[in-house]
């Protein structure tokens, strides 16, 4: 960062970032005489940049131009090595797949106040590429190129109606080429001070999404998630309508904040091969329809002293539904009934401790219910798994403790801070998802068994920051 005059700011920032997962377990089945040495191999990252330059030209003209270019790759190695321990005979199955999103983006905005008003303008653009491949030693193969501009143009005014009563009304207009479309999406926003120890908040508006982020997971391969855009046939752009309301009860050492807020979501995509037992991987039509979420955000802070603690807690559902679905409704992934953080946080004069504790209830799943065996054409019959309802079952509670010290001191001309943190620190085996395991003998038959695959355990880290 740094400031040609007084009234300029030109700052260049640079993120990378890279996270690599492998897991390698055996599976032995007595019974049949086989053993599985299955090896998935997981990648994934980003690298970000951006230039921005800002210019105060008065005490009410302000104006910001940013530029950026970033990132995102995955990429999946799986090795399954089938050993027939009676004669020794070995069979490996291997599978590649990789994706791939870079996005260009373009922005300028002014900001104008006078009066009781403060004018925002401003044009964006992005353009966005995404490639997907995917190759397996049984002959299937997939591949993807997709490319679309967004073009919008935006205008808000916040406004400060009364000393106690202010708004925030604004609208967004935008033209994606991806399927030819362009969405208005209006939004406003408002809070009421009622007394001086009581607020309301309300807020309505649309919001829409063209880059759709694909869980490609299926019950059997840990494939990185991968990105798709919208486009004319089987994508449509997300278009989601939400509204909230809450209010804010401050004091001097309390604050209470609760809000209530319902989104109903048109143009939801699922790819179905994440609920299925098959091991192919192509690039399948997938599945479209509508969503709701609904939840309850509560916050309660308290401030003695030297101390601070809060207690935060979200109640919500999620849930999804697919045309091509006779299911009533689906529980999203990322749906949690319940999640719980609290925060203890005490300060010296150079040192700052904190103590923070989550808690989730379990996600959805999709269970393995049983088996049925199915005749082939040989005469032979294969053992053939049998699910039970999509994301009917859920994983076990996710809960732990995160403990972090920092200390500041002066350096030179400048500040400096060491921190110590233990991330997990009962080493909770939190369970991310269950996997299962399938393999083929030489009659056929399927041998399915299952492995819970975990969150991160205990991890301590240290850090070190010098501001000047």
């Amino acid at each position: 960062s740094i400031r040609p005059s007084a009234r300029d700011v030109v700052q260049l920032s640079l993120y990378s970032g890279r996270d690599k997962l492998n897991i390698e377990y055996p599976f032995v089945d007595e019974s049949e005489g086989i053993q599985v040495d299955y090896q998935d191999e997981s990648q994934w990252g980003n690298l970000g940049s951006s230039l921005r330059w800002a210019r105060k030209w008065n005490q009410r003209w302000f104006t910001n131009a940013i530029g950026s270019y970033s990132t995102y790759s995955s990429f999946l190695n799986a090795r399954d090595r089938t050993t027939d321990l009676n004669f020794g005979i070995k069979d490996s199955t291997l599978t590649d797949r990789s994706g791939d999103l870079a996005e260009l983006s373009l922005k300028f905005e002014s900001e104008l106040s006078f009066l009781k008003h403060t004018v925002g303008l401003g044009v964006w653009s992005t353009y966005q590429e995404v490639h997907y491949t995917s190759k397996s030693s049984d002959g299937d193969k997939a591949s993807l190129f997709e490319s679309a501009a967004t073009l919008a143009l935006y205008i808000q005014d916040e406004i400060n109606i009364r000393p106690n009563l202010s708004a925030n009304v604004g609208a967004r207009l935008s033209y994606y080429d991806g399927n030819k479309q362009t969405f208005l999406e209006p939004r406003i926003a408002g809070e009421w001070q009622l007394h001086e120890r009581f607020s309301l908040k309300v807020g309505i508006g649309r919001y829409t999404q063209a880059i759709r982020r694909i869980r490609r997971q299926n019950l059997f391969l840990n494939t990185p998630d991968f990105w798709r855009l919208s486009n004319g046939a089987n994508i449509p752009v997300l278009v989601s309508d939400q509204w909230q309301i809450g209010f804010q009860i401050p004091s001097n050492k309390w604050i209470i904040d609760v809000e209530y807020y319902e989104r109903y979501l048109n143009g939801v995509v699922a790819d179905p091969l994440q609920y299925s037992f098959e091991v192919r991987d192509q690039l399948s039509d997938l599945w479209t329809g509508t969503g709701q979420i609904r939840g309850v955000d509560i916050m309660l802070q308290r401030t003695v002293g030297r101390h601070t603690g809060w207690i935060s807690a979200t109640i919500s559902k999620a849930v999804e539904q697919y045309n091509e679905v006779k299911q009533e409704e689906v529980y999203t992934p990322s749906d949690q009934r319940l999640e719980l953080n609290t925060v203890y946080l005490v300060r010296f004069p150079h040192w700052t401790i904190t103590a923070t504790g989550v808690f989730g209830s379990g996600r959805p799943t999709t269970p393995l219910i049983g088996y049925y065996n199915l005749e082939l054409l040989n005469g032979s019959t294969t053992t053939v798994p049998v699910r039970g309802a999509i994301n009917s079952a859920r994983l076990p509670a996710y809960h732990r403790l995160d403990l972090a010290a920092r200390y500041n001191f002066v350096l030179g001309s400048g500040q400096a801070e060491f921190g110590v943190s233990i991330f997990n620190v009962y080493d909770r085996k939190n369970v991310r998802e269950t996997q299962y395991y399938l393999s083929q003998n030489s009659d056929a038959s399927l041998v399915v068994d299952e492995k819970q695959l975990y969150y991160l355990g205990i991890m301590p880290a240290i850090s070190f920051t010098i501001t000047y």
